[in-house]
């Protein structure tokens, strides 16, 4: 057995790891939380409504977005304590329907690499933020005229750009 794991050292170095990375999740439930004003009951009503399919991991990935964008979430979190290491994690987990959603975060994160101007990551969880409240502001519309389906969703949402 390798003796770096044999001495504890990998356990000590994960140890670690995982408690630096645990701040920038719970960053992501607080700014979870402080979106409920905005999503309200009508986002719960609505996700029981769209069965499992597309349009609904779009509209789980579109709140994971408005989580880790707001002034209290994950990107927030990392920017403000300069965590080069999570934002790294973070780009690297970023995929699916987050990254078409939030795709200026990655564009952003490539200049950052070059520069390392955390105003770059600043400005595209702003742009971020505010496109995805768009996205949740067309749905509460379509959901209060009792005009939302996953093929609506994936008709308006998915392919435009709010």
């Amino acid at each position: 057995m390798d003796r770096d794991m044999s001495d504890g050292v990998f356990d000590k170095l994960f140890s670690k790891l995982v408690s630096e990375e645990i701040k920038a999740l719970i960053n992501h439930e607080l700014g979870e939380a402080s979106q409920r004003r905005l999503l309200g009951r009508w986002w719960r009503d609505l996700l029981v409504k769209i069965p499992y399919g597309r349009a609904e991991l779009f509209l789980r990935a579109l709140k994971d977005v408005l989580s880790d964008t707001c002034p209290s979430g994950t990107l927030s979190y990392i920017i403000t304590q300069n965590k080069t290491a999570s934002l790294y994690f973070f780009i690297a987990l970023h995929g699916g329907y987050r990254k078409i959603i939030f795709p200026e975060v990655v564009h952003a994160y490539e200049e950052f690499l070059r520069t390392g101007d955390w105003g770059l990551i600043e400005k595209a969880r702003v742009e971020g933020y505010d496109k995805t409240k768009g996205y949740v502001g067309k749905l509460k519309e379509l959901y209060g005229r009792g005009d939302v389906s996953s093929e609506i969703i994936e008709k308006e949402l998915m392919t435009a750009r709010v």
